[in-house]
Order: C-alpha cells, then sequence, then structure tokens
C-alpha cells in the first residue's frame, strides 16, 4: 500500500496510472480484483429501505451541533464581515448587451 500511495504521490512523469486505469488495476495491492465483475457481483452490506426519493432518515444528525448556525451569527461580526467581502467586487460592472441576445444580431 505505501509503494500504491508514493506512485500516486509524485510527479506527473512517473505517476502510476498516467498511461491510463489499467496500470492502476495491475498494481500488486488490488491483486485478486476481479475488475470485470466488481459491481455485478458485489453487494453492499446493507441497502437501508426508503421511503421515498428525498429520504434521509438514515443520515445521523447527532454529531450534527443542532444549537448553531452560521445565519445565527451575530449582526457586528456580519458587519465586519462586509467590507472585506466587497473588495471582492471594487470595479465590477454588470452591462446588459441586448443587441448581442437579439435573434440575428450578427
Amino acid at each position: 500500500s505505501i509503494h500504491l500511495i508514493r506512485s500516486l504521490l509524485c510527479d506527473q512523469q512517473n505517476r502510476l496510472g498516467r498511461n491510463g486505469a489499467w496500470e492502476l488495476k495491475q498494481h500488486p495491492f488490488f491483486s485478486g480484483v476481479d475488475w470485470s465483475s466488481l459491481r455485478t457481483r458485489t453487494r453492499p452490506p446493507w441497502i437501508p429501505p426508503l421511503s421515498s426519493i428525498t429520504d434521509t432518515s438514515h443520515f445521523p444528525t447527532d454529531e450534527i451541533d443542532q444549537n448553531t448556525s452560521p445565519f445565527d451569527a451575530p449582526a457586528a461580526a456580519v458587519a465586519e464581515s462586509e467590507p472585506q467581502k466587497d473588495l471582492a467586487f471594487v470595479g465590477y460592472t454588470y452591462k446588459r448587451f441586448d443587441m448581442l441576445t437579439r435573434k440575428n444580431a450578427f
């Protein structure tokens, strides 16, 4: 595994896989992997039952801090951060080019 990682984290000229994915597949780390039937024969250990396509009930929420939100920032903190955000738009101007969007303009 160390050789595999070092072969991926090197100069582009020497990197494993520079000539195609087959180089990675032939690395000794992946010996015994049947690449041709990897997706057809392998099944996940557990498939969660879903009530709809948007069902998110299986995602853990106890790890997420429910008490704070970036939208609840104090007004002073927001006021301090606004001038820095505005610097990105100094000199920016929006121009509407109606002539270019009209049918048969060119």
